[in-house]
């Protein structure tokens, strides 16, 4: 019975580090609305941005304007043009324990972040 137990448990550990850590773009697709407090150097210049990610690896937002974006693991590196030609800007995904919303990391130090809302 014990062993049991442990397996079950074992089991839903593995899938909720699963569920916390692993990506699709199906999983991503969505409205997104940042949280920053003040501008940053290297991501969104306005204090309310929105993001939206679609299902065929491209994006919309209105400080990075439209684009395309690559995932890795749990790693997320959005392509762009602007003015001085190509960018890009690669940050973490992560899905805060026993929570269902998804955040895009734009800077950690600051707790700066896009959150899932649709």
């Amino acid at each position: 019975m014990k062993k049991v137990i442990i397996m079950v448990l074992l089991g839903v550990l593995v899938l909720l580090t699963y569920r916390c850590f692993y990506f699709s773009s199906n999983s991503l697709e969505g409205l997104y609305i940042n949280n920053n407090t003040s501008p940053i150097l290297e991501g969104p210049s306005a204090k309310v941005d929105t993001l939206k990610i679609y299902n065929d690896y491209t994006f919309e937002n209105q400080s990075w304007g439209k684009g395309t974006y690559e995932i890795t693991g749990n790693r997320i590196t959005f392509k762009y043009e602007y003015d001085y030609g190509k960018a890009n800007f690669s940050t973490s995904i992560y899905r805060p324990a026993l929570r269902n919303s998804i955040r895009i990391t734009l800077n950690s130090d600051l707790a700066f972040y896009y959150e899932k809302v649709k």
